[in-house]
C-alpha cells in the first residue's frame, strides 16, 4: 500500500513538471520573431515622429511645435517704431534658423534676435520662429499699437507780445500711422489756467507772464506735450506835445501821456530851472518866472509806467514879451 501511494505522488510531480514545460516553451519564441517584433516597433515609432510634418513637394518640413513658452518676443505694447526681441533657451538658439513673420509672410530681411522694418503699420502681427533639428519653435504674436503723433516744431505768435496781442500757437506735428492730427491748448496767464482755446483773447499788461501747453492727439493717443512761455512786452508811455500857458508871471505846462498797456504813469522833472516843479502823479509843470526873466530854459521830464518804460521828454521854456 504505501509503494502504491508514493508512485502516485510521483506521477503528480511529472505532471507538475509537465506543466512548467509548457509554459516555458510558450516564451521560447525563434529569434526571426523577435527580430520582426523589433522592426514593426522601429517603423510605428518613426512614422509617429513624421506624422505632423508638412510636405512641399514631397521635402519634409520642420514639426510644428505647440509651445510657444520656450521662444518669445516683446515689448507686448510694440510699435512700427520698436525694435522687437527674441528670447529663447540658448540650447534652441544654438545653430537654430531664426525667421520673423508679418501678418504670416516672412519678412526675409530680418533673420537675428532683433526685429524693426519701415513696412509695418499698427495692426500687423507679428510673430517668430526658430527651427532646429527638423524642429519648429513659434513665439508669441504681437499686434502693432498705434504709434502717438510727435510735435515737430512750435512757436508762440507774436514773438513780441503786447497787451493789445491776441496769442496764437504755430504748430506741426508727425504720425507715423499717417492718422489726422488734433491739437489740445491749455494756457496759462501769470500761473493761473484761463483757456482751452486755439488762441487767447483776454486783457493783457506789459510783464504778464504766458504759458501755452500743446497737445498733439490722433484719435487714439496723445503724444508729448510742448510749453511755450513768453512775457508780454511792455510799452513805453507816449507823449504828446502840448502847449504852455502864462497867467501873470505863473508858467504852467501839462505833460500828456498815456500807456499802451494801461499802466499808471509817474512824472519826475530831471532838469529844469530854479524853482520849476511837476505834480508826479498829474505832469503838471508849474513855474514862477522871475521878474526880467527872458532866458529859454532846457526842461527834461522822465515819464515811467513801474514796470522799466519810460521816455525822457526834453522841451524849452521860455517866457517872451507878449506872454509875460
Amino acid at each position: 500500500m504505501k509503494s502504491e501511494v508514493r508512485g502516485q505522488k510521483s506521477e503528480g510531480r511529472g505532471q507538475k513538471s509537465e506543466g512548467r514545460g509548457r509554459k516555458l516553451s510558450f516564451f521560447m519564441l525563434p529569434v526571426s520573431a523577435v527580430l520582426l517584433i523589433g522592426l514593426t516597433i522601429f517603423l510605428a515609432t518613426n512614422s509617429k515622429q513624421h506624422e505632423g510634418l508638412k510636405t512641399e513637394d514631397g521635402v519634409a518640413q520642420p514639426q510644428a511645435s505647440h509651445s510657444v513658452s520656450a521662444v518669445t518676443i516683446g515689448p507686448e505694447n510694440s510699435t512700427a517704431q520698436t525694435v522687437m526681441t527674441l528670447k529663447a533657451d540658448s540650447g534652441i538658439l544654438n545653430k537654430g534658423e531664426i525667421q520673423w513673420f508679418v501678418n504670416d509672410i516672412r519678412d526675409e530681411a530680418s533673420k537675428g534676435v532683433r526685429f524693426t522694418s519701415t513696412e509695418i503699420r499698427k495692426g500687423d502681427i507679428v510673430y517668430a520662429r526658430v527651427v532646429k533639428d527638423d524642429k519648429e519653435f513659434r513665439s508669441n504674436g504681437i499686434t502693432i499699437s498705434n504709434t502717438p503723433p510727435v510735435i515737430i516744431n512750435s512757436k508762440l505768435l507774436p514773438p513780441l507780445p503786447m497787451a493789445s496781442s491776441t496769442l496764437t500757437v504755430d504748430v506741426n506735428a508727425e504720425d507715423f500711422d499717417k492718422d489726422r492730427i488734433s491739437y489740445k491748448y491749455k494756457w496759462y496767464l501769470n500761473d493761473n489756467f484761463i483757456g482751452e482755446d486755439k488762441s487767447l483773447y483776454t486783457e493783457l499788461k506789459g510783464g504778464d507772464r504766458i504759458m501755452v501747453e500743446v497737445t498733439p492727439f490722433d484719435g487714439e493717443d496723445t503724444g508729448s506735450p510742448v510749453r511755450l512761455k513768453n512775457t508780454v512786452y511792455n510799452i513805453i508811455p507816449v507823449y504828446t506835445e502840448g502847449k504852455p500857458s502864462v497867467n501873470g508871471n505863473i508858467f504852467t505846462y501839462q505833460v500828456k501821456a498815456a500807456d499802451p498797456d494801461g499802466d499808471t504813469l509817474t512824472y519826475e522833472l530831471k532838469e529844469g530851472p530854479d524853482g520849476m516843479t511837476i505834480n508826479p502823479s498829474s505832469g503838471l509843470i508849474t513855474w514862477k518866472v522871475p521878474q526880467g526873466n527872458r532866458e529859454s530854459h532846457d526842461v527834461k521830464v522822465l515819464i515811467s509806467d513801474s514796470k522799466g518804460g519810460e521816455v525822457l521828454v526834453p522841451f524849452s521854456a521860455k517866457i517872451t514879451s507878449s506872454e509875460k
